[in-house]
Formats: structure tokens, C-alpha cells, sequence
């Protein structure tokens, strides 16, 4: 499945941590290019440095994410407040808002295990999911959090784009229900005395 012309998308390195870099995405609007997440050098850095006009937006705080943004010049930098703690520049939003430029953007607050203040993107029939369907890690362990993943799935449930676009993932793009499919298979091996579901079942 391809994306319409008006949607950009500079793929993932997964090597070392040091140099993994995320999933970035570039919406064209009229007057504005809007970045969904900016990476960590690479191919997104020297692709990015030729686009004009940059606002970047940001899921969220975790490196691969961000590293580029001190390397890049944007308009401005949209992202929550934990987020701006460590990317030091931009705007915080505290909640959902709407971007009308040739294309509709709706950015909003996602509740998920995989970190705290999480911003995805709607625009029209895709959902910018960076890597918020994935788990988070406590004590060693690879884990969701049983409330914030049934939350999850229910805000997830409302939402009207037809397809889901997952960060770190060859396949990319899934269907609605694909994804909360699988979110609610893993939610079904919880157990009421835990407060956390491990990611693979036997775990």
C-alpha cells in the first residue's frame, strides 16, 4: 500500500541504539511541510535539510526520534511537554489541535505504555502512530500496562482514519482493525492481580 503524493516517508534504521533512527514522515501542505518526528541522522537528515518551510512535530521524547532537531532549521516544533524537556526548542501543546493547510491535520494526545505524553497524527484516512502500540520495559521486563493499554483501545476505537501507520515495522501501514486486534489480544492475557501484561504470551 502506497501513500497519496501528498505524504513523505523517510524509513527507519534499526542498527545500533546509538544510531537507530525513527520513521519520519513529511505531510505537504500548501504554505508548510509538517515532519512528523525527525530521526537521528542518516538519510532523514540529509533529506530533511532540502525541505523548506519545516514544522516539526514530535511523539515523543525517546532519541531516535528527536536528534535532529538541533541539526535542522524549523519554523517551530510542536510536541507535549515532556518531550520539550529534552528537545530544549518549540512550543508545548497541552491539548489536541488542528492544522488546516490544504491538507487537515488533527494532532492529539494518545494514551499508551510505550512513554508518557505521546502525540499521534491524523490526517485524513491514516493514523501517525510512531511508536506508540509498543510496550514499554520495567525491571528488565518487556511489559503493557493493563489500564493504559485498555485505554489505549478504546481511544483508539473512536478514531475514523481507515489505516494505521506503525513506526519500526516493514509492513508500515495496517488496517484499523488489524492494529487493535492485536492490542486487544495482548490485553486478554492480563492478570487481575498484575498490573502489567508481558508482550509475548508464556512470558
Amino acid at each position: 500500500m502506497n501513500f497519496p503524493d501528498y505524504i513523505t516517508h523517510i524509513p527507519s534504521v534499526n542498527n545500533d541504539f546509538e544510531n537507530l533512527s525513527s520513521d519520519v514522515f513529511i505531510i505537504r501542505g500548501k504554505r508548510r511541510n509538517y515532519v512528523y518526528d525527525v530521526g537521528n541522522g542518516g538519510d532523514a537528515l540529509e533529506i530533511l535539510s532540502e525541505i523548506p518551510n519545516k514544522i516539526a512535530i514530535i511523539s515523543h521524547f525517546h532519541h531516535d526520534h528527536i536528534m535532529n532537531i538541533d541539526k535542522l532549521g524549523f519554523e517551530d516544533v510542536i510536541q507535549g511537554r515532556i518531550t520539550e524537556k529534552y528537545t530544549k526548542v518549540g512550543r508545548v501543546i497541552e491539548d489536541e489541535m488542528f492544522i488546516s493547510d490544504g491538507v487537515n491535520i488533527r494532532v492529539f494526545f494518545l494514551t499508551n505504555s510505550h512513554a508518557k505524553d505521546f502525540l499521534v497524527l491524523e490526517v485524513g484516512d491514516y493514523l501517525f502512530l510512531s511508536d506508540s502500540v509498543y510496550c514499554t520495559v520495567v525491571k528488565d521486563e518487556r511489559v503493557y500496562n493493563a489500564n493504559l493499554l485498555k485505554k489505549q483501545i478504546e481511544e483508539l476505537e473512536k478514531v475514523s482514519a481507515k489505516y494505521f501507520v506503525v513506526s519500526h515495522d516493514e509492513k508500515l501501514i495496517y488496517k484499523k482493525d488489524e492494529i487493535i486486534n492485536r492490542l486487544k489480544s495482548i490485553y486478554s492475557r492480563r492478570n487481575p492481580k498484575s498490573a502489567y501484561i508481558p508482550e509475548k504470551a508464556g512470558d
